[in-house]
């Protein structure tokens, strides 16, 4: 009659016995378990100047002892709603995006954290978002009405840094009726190709609000700009 040992057991011992042999220090141990709750640099991401800027030579002494760092650091899944195109009036900087590029800064540089390995993005657009996701110069069956797309160019560097979009049907039907999409509304999806030359396209989602959702059941942390 054979008996098993539990996985489990067998690890808590192989670490115990790598501690006792001065094989896996504090920091080691907590990567055997993939965690690591202590800040591993102190310098953020947008610092001006010399790289090696600490946040007590950017701030001021005692800022690093302010300073939360996130204390997740694998499985991060995050959530951005997209449902206004601007910021601002003057319409200088997209909705959302800006905020996205901070986050991926900060996971990879303050963090080192690898996108698709440690975290990932996922962005639903729809209602007043729709633009961003849309070919600039677009235009409907009619010909009547242009998409104006300023920052395709953003989405296309968010997409190969591995943020995924997901355009609302709901949103697209309403496009077209109001002449700003073709019937062939996919060909009309921003699509781009990274260095690896991977294509990346944008998705479709059957309705925004429903899977925003549907990705926080899934387990993904909603975050609305």
């Amino acid at each position: 009659m054979s008996t098993r040992i539990p996985f489990k057991s067998i690890y808590l011992n192989l670490v115990l016995l790598a501690v006792a042999t001065g094989g896996l220090g504090v920091t080691g141990l907590a990567s055997a378990a993939g965690h690591n709750n202590e800040c591993p640099v102190g310098v953020l991401p947008n610092s001006p100047g010399d790289p090696s800027t600490t946040l007590n030579m950017e701030f001021g002494d005692g800022t690093s002892d302010l300073t939360r760092c996130i204390s997740r650091r694998n499985n991060v899944k995050l959530l951005i709603q997209i449902n206004q195109y601007c910021g601002n009036s003057a319409c200088t900087r997209a909705y959302a995006l800006h905020n996205i590029y901070n986050v991926i800064a900060d996971y990879e540089t303050t963090y080192g954290m690898r996108p698709g390995k440690d975290y990932e993005i996922v962005a639903v657009v729809h209602s007043g978002g729709g633009p961003l996701v849309i070919k600039d110069g677009t235009t409907g069956d009619g010909g009547v009405h242009v998409v104006t797309n300023a920052f395709e160019d953003d989405v296309k560097d968010l997409m190969n840094k591995g943020v995924k979009f997901y355009f609302c049907m709901n949103t697209t039907r309403g496009m077209q009726k109001s002449g700003f999409l073709p019937a062939d509304a996919t060909s009309a999806l921003v699509t781009s190709m990274d260095s690896n030359g991977v294509m990346h396209s944008v998705g479709y989602v059957t309705a925004g609000i429903t899977a925003l959702a549907d990705f926080q059941q899934r387990g993904y942390e909603y975050v609305q700009p």
